[in-house]
């Protein structure tokens, strides 16, 4: 839907990929990176136009948070754990919006103002996270349980 009205538009994939999912990629002439390293995973958030995610479930959300502090743009579900960790920084929808995504993915990759904000507010927003403050937080939890 989206290389209809964006014909240059690349789509890649990362992460594990179950067989059928990956033959039915390929069949598609679709690019995956399959168990990519840390730095490889760097290199695509920085080289991404736009991070998609249409997870139904996530424990938290590490990929979002770390595509938004190499400030590329989200468009993510809107369930689970996805909403606390996006806020407004991302665009957030039904994860079985078809429409939805394909019109805010190609709203990003074609509206310089739009992806630009997206990617400030990300950036802004990640830096709301970090890993002394979650330890903090978890040693508070853990004194108030005792």
């Amino acid at each position: 839907k989206v290389q209809k009205k964006v014909p240059d538009a690349l789509l890649v994939l990362i992460g594990r990929l179950s067989n059928w999912t990956l033959m039915s990629i390929l069949s598609l002439g679709l690019k995956v990176v399959n168990y990519p390293n840390c730095q490889q995973i760097q290199y695509f958030y920085n080289a991404a136009d736009v991070f998609v995610s249409t997870s139904y479930y996530e424990g938290f959300g590490l990929p979002l948070l770390e595509a938004m502090a190499s400030c590329c743009p989200i468009v993510a579900s809107n369930s689970s754990s996805i909403p606390e960790v996006v806020g407004t920084a991302g665009i957030l929808l039904d994860p079985f919006d078809v429409e939805g995504f394909a019109y805010w993915i190609r709203k990003i990759l074609t509206d310089e103002d739009t992806a630009f904000k997206l990617a400030m507010e990300g950036e802004r927003r990640s830096k709301l996270f970090d890993w002394r403050r979650c330890a903090e937080e978890t040693i508070r939890v853990y004194k108030e349980v005792i």
